[in-house]
């Protein structure tokens, strides 16, 4: 009736339309968690507990056999520590399990580096080049989801990532005042002073691998709420979309403590130093990622925000490889989204398997870019461009969430996710999705007309992919045959349709 479907250093770049690009991990150096701290737990999660000594610092050099430097204290009583040069992830997981040998030590595990993965009247729409938005085989079909709204600056939503730009196509009236700027390494912000309250994309160009400014957290909040019915360029999902930029990626790519940090605050959780976040987010997009398992203090982050009522949205990975391997969208509580071309295949690039949500059109997507994708800075652009990758497709799921919460703002987030995987439409016949791309292709039209036959139950349950819970059989009766009654009348639908074509 209903499948309850359950992240390490990803590394994915923005991919160009001519190709994808695939990096070999890193981690910047360890995480580590001291046991008995006597921290009360609250300071500790929110990263107030006093730094490691030198003493400390100098026995675990000792012990770890490589050069370390205490970095600073994060959330969930976490102390950080930098090698003196990246390394490999192997590499780093190996000094994190020495670390483990120490008494005092009760977890260690390396700080990946992350990186990018990359009916309106707006031309790109109008004229059928932006056909992921449109009900075409494997679009998204939100022209039916607009039917029912587009969607309300009521509902936050979180994009952590390179940060944001000026941009035609973006309403960018909130984004300086209500995001923020997670990076504390002041090189890797390039705005010479670490963390702040501006979320400016500052570019993400990296001299050590010859890589250009990708822009990519301005591409990615394009997709989810572009300027739209406005006559110019391209359309967005949520006309009304209220983002708020989370910069935790800048020159060379993010690293996982400071990820940690931006997920809780995103969600409205205290963060140690920084002022909480006035617009706790339903839901948080993350494109971006790095190769490896979902360590403890990500998952714990990801726990703790998910409890919190978030929807935690997440880019597959692009390394054709199983999703298992890419962190966070393997982590629990975290939806992991595949990308699949216009005709309902899996993208080339995309990762696959049994750790997949769903899909979403994620080849040739029109997104918002910096006029000169060369320049160190960008603002003031009106300029798109096609681009590829799962960092597209996420945006797209992240996008209809956000509606979903228009059209109830009380919605459980558990809920909200049932219904984005159970109104997914089938991949086509022979599709090598099948079997790869979890529940179906994301389908707007489809979760805003299940959406609006919902009703939520008097006691809220806890549904996942990871664990179920405890759910009524009434509920699951009552959910079950709505969706297979829908999934009828779509069905009679298109035989129909079918039938008059053939006459």
């Amino acid at each position: 009736m209903l499948v309850l479907l359950s992240i390490a250093t990803l590394t994915y770049a923005v991919v160009p339309a001519n190709g994808y690009v695939a990096q070999t991990g890193q981690a910047a150096g360890v995480m580590v968690r001291m046991r008995n701290d006597p921290t009360p737990l609250a300071i500790a999660k929110a990263g107030g507990q006093p730094g490691l000594s030198a003493q400390t610092v100098a026995e675990m050099k000792v012990v770890a056999a490589a050069e370390l430097s205490f970095k600073r204290t994060a959330s969930l009583g976490t102390q950080v520590l930098n090698f003196s040069q990246p390394m490999s992830v192997a590499d780093a997981q190996a000094i994190a399990e020495r670390l483990m040998t120490m008494a005092n030590v009760e977890y260690a595990t390396p700080n990946l580096i992350f990186k990018p993965m990359l009916s309106p009247d707006d031309p790109r729409f109008t004229d059928g080049t932006q056909w992921a938005l449109n009900g075409v085989t494997a679009g998204a079909n939100l022209p039916a989801a607009w039917d029912i709204t587009t969607g309300s600056n009521s509902v936050a939503i979180a994009v952590i990532d390179t940060g944001y730009t000026n941009h035609s196509e973006l309403n960018s009236t909130n984004f300086a005042s209500d995001g923020y700027d997670f990076i504390t390494n002041t090189t890797e912000a390039g705005d010479g002073d670490g963390r702040d309250s501006n979320a400016r994309d500052e570019g993400d160009f990296c001299i050590s691998d010859g890589s250009n400014s990708s822009w990519h957290g301005t591409a990615v909040m394009s997709l989810i709420g572009a300027l739209t019915n406005n006559a110019t360029l391209m359309a967005g999902v949520n006309w009304n979309a209220k983002m708020i930029p989370v910069r935790v990626l800048g020159r060379c790519g993010g690293t996982g403590d400071d990820l940690i940090d931006a997920i809780r605050w995103a969600a409205g959780l205290p963060v140690s130093g920084v002022p909480n976040n006035p617009n706790p987010a339903k839901v948080i997009n993350m494109s971006l990622g790095g190769t490896g398992a979902c360590d403890v203090l990500t998952q714990a982050a990801i726990d703790d925000a998910h409890a919190a009522g978030a929807v935690l949205i997440a880019a597959a990975g692009n390394e054709t490889m199983p999703g298992t391997s890419s962190s966070p969208a393997n982590c629990n509580h975290v939806m992991a989204i595949a990308a699949h071309d216009l005709y309902g295949d899996i993208a080339v690039f995309s990762n696959y398997g049994d750790k997949i949500d769903l899909s979403a059109p994620g080849l040739g997507i029109y997104v918002a870019t910096c006029s000169s994708p060369t320049s160190y800075n960008c603002d003031n652009s009106s300029a798109v461009i096609t681009e590829s990758g799962t960092s597209l497709s996420a945006p797209m799921v992240s996008g209809v969430a956000s509606l979903l919460f228009a059209v109830n703002g009380s919605l459980n987030n558990f809920y909200a996710e049932e219904i984005l995987r159970n109104s997914s439409r089938a991949f086509p016949a022979n599709s090598t999705c099948i079997n790869n791309c979890g529940a179906g292709m994301l389908d707007a039209g489809a979760a805003l007309a299940l959406m609006n036959n919902f009703v939520t139950p008097a006691t809220e349950v806890e549904i996942s992919k990871d664990s179920g819970g405890d759910v009524l059989p009434g509920f699951w009766l009552g959910l079950g045959l709505l969706v297979l009654g829908y999934r009828r009348f779509k069905q009679c639908a298109w035989h129909a349709a079918q039938k008059q074509k053939s006459s």
